[in-house]
Protein backbone atom coordinates (compact mmCIF):
# COMPACT_ATOMS: atom_id res chain seq x y z
CA UNK A 1 0.00 0.00 0.00
CA UNK A 2 1.56 3.36 -1.16
CA UNK A 3 0.14 6.93 -0.30
CA UNK A 4 0.71 9.95 -2.28
CA UNK A 5 0.71 12.63 -0.39
CA UNK A 6 0.38 16.29 -1.59
CA UNK A 7 1.99 19.22 -0.05
CA UNK A 8 -0.59 21.97 -1.17
CA UNK A 9 -4.02 22.42 -1.89
CA UNK A 10 -6.32 20.67 -2.94
CA UNK A 11 -5.53 17.65 -0.75
CA UNK A 12 -5.99 14.87 -2.44
CA UNK A 13 -4.66 11.77 -0.67
CA UNK A 14 -4.40 8.65 -3.25
CA UNK A 15 -3.82 5.26 -2.04
CA UNK A 16 -2.44 2.84 -4.43
CA UNK A 17 -3.07 -0.71 -3.36
CA UNK A 18 -2.61 -3.18 -5.99
CA UNK A 19 -3.94 -2.45 -9.11
CA UNK A 20 -6.68 -0.14 -7.30
CA UNK A 21 -6.31 3.75 -6.87
CA UNK A 22 -8.11 5.80 -4.41
CA UNK A 23 -8.62 9.26 -4.04
CA UNK A 24 -9.57 11.20 -0.98
CA UNK A 25 -10.22 15.01 -0.84
CA UNK A 26 -10.52 16.53 2.19
CA UNK A 27 -9.64 20.34 3.66
CA UNK A 28 -6.34 18.81 5.58
CA UNK A 29 -3.99 15.94 5.14
CA UNK A 30 -5.49 14.20 8.67
CA UNK A 31 -8.69 14.72 7.63
CA UNK A 32 -7.96 13.20 4.42
CA UNK A 33 -6.11 10.20 6.18
CA UNK A 34 -9.29 9.40 8.53
CA UNK A 35 -11.09 9.29 5.53
CA UNK A 36 -8.93 6.85 3.72
CA UNK A 37 -8.80 4.77 7.28
CA UNK A 38 -12.67 4.20 7.46
CA UNK A 39 -12.51 2.85 4.04
CA UNK A 40 -9.19 0.52 4.75
CA UNK A 41 -11.06 -0.21 8.29
CA UNK A 42 -13.30 -2.98 5.98
CA UNK A 43 -10.54 -4.77 6.38
CA UNK A 44 -6.98 -3.19 5.96
CA UNK A 45 -4.73 -0.87 8.02
CA UNK A 46 -2.12 1.52 7.27
CA UNK A 47 1.22 1.36 9.15
CA UNK A 48 1.86 4.70 9.54
CA UNK A 49 1.66 7.19 12.62
CA UNK A 50 -1.16 9.27 12.29
CA UNK A 51 -3.18 5.47 12.42
CA UNK A 52 -2.24 5.52 15.68
CA UNK A 53 -5.02 5.99 18.61
CA UNK A 54 -2.68 8.54 20.75
CA UNK A 55 -2.56 10.34 17.65
CA UNK A 56 -4.30 13.94 17.16
CA UNK A 57 -3.71 16.80 15.12
CA UNK A 58 -5.25 19.80 16.82
CA UNK A 59 -7.04 22.51 14.60
CA UNK A 60 -3.83 25.49 14.80
CA UNK A 61 -1.59 22.43 13.66
CA UNK A 62 -3.75 21.25 10.93
CA UNK A 63 -3.71 24.90 9.76
CA UNK A 64 0.01 25.55 9.93
CA UNK A 65 0.99 22.50 8.60
CA UNK A 66 -2.05 21.54 6.34
CA UNK A 67 -2.95 17.90 8.75
CA UNK A 68 0.65 16.52 7.85
CA UNK A 69 1.87 16.52 11.48
CA UNK A 70 -0.11 15.11 14.99
CA UNK A 71 0.69 15.52 18.39
CA UNK A 72 1.52 11.89 20.12
CA UNK A 73 -0.69 12.13 23.47
CA UNK A 74 0.51 10.77 26.47
CA UNK A 75 -1.71 10.51 29.55
CA UNK A 76 1.18 11.90 31.75
CA UNK A 77 2.69 15.34 30.44
CA UNK A 78 1.69 18.45 29.09
CA UNK A 79 2.62 18.62 25.29
CA UNK A 80 5.74 19.77 23.90
CA UNK A 81 7.40 20.05 20.40
CA UNK A 82 9.18 16.56 21.47
CA UNK A 83 4.98 15.01 20.57
CA UNK A 84 4.79 16.34 17.28
CA UNK A 85 5.36 13.26 14.61
CA UNK A 86 5.00 13.34 10.85
CA UNK A 87 1.97 11.34 10.03
CA UNK A 88 2.61 9.74 6.63
CA UNK A 89 6.35 8.58 8.19
CA UNK A 90 6.80 4.26 8.88
CA UNK A 91 5.01 2.82 11.68
CA UNK A 92 5.24 -0.27 13.52
CA UNK A 93 1.75 -2.67 13.10
CA UNK A 94 1.33 -2.96 17.01
CA UNK A 95 1.02 0.44 17.58
CA UNK A 96 -2.44 0.99 14.60
CA UNK A 97 -6.02 1.85 15.90
CA UNK A 98 -9.01 2.43 14.42
CA UNK A 99 -10.41 5.83 13.80
CA UNK A 100 -12.73 5.14 16.83
CA UNK A 101 -10.30 4.18 19.38
CA UNK A 102 -7.97 7.47 18.23
CA UNK A 103 -11.25 9.53 18.98
CA UNK A 104 -11.79 7.87 21.92
CA UNK A 105 -8.44 8.84 23.12
CA UNK A 106 -8.33 12.03 22.19
CA UNK A 107 -11.53 13.14 23.91
CA UNK A 108 -10.16 11.21 26.91
CA UNK A 109 -6.87 13.31 26.82
CA UNK A 110 -8.55 16.56 26.34
CA UNK A 111 -10.98 15.74 29.71
CA UNK A 112 -7.90 14.73 31.36
CA UNK A 113 -5.75 18.11 30.67
CA UNK A 114 -8.83 20.13 31.14
CA UNK A 115 -9.24 18.26 34.72
CA UNK A 116 -12.85 16.71 33.42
Amino acid sequence: MNFDVPAERPFRLLMTFGDRTFEFVENDLFAALISARTELERGLSALLPGCQAQRVSSGLMRQMNNGRFAYALTRDHPLSEEDIVDCFAESDASEVGTVEQQNSFEHYSCAQQSGG
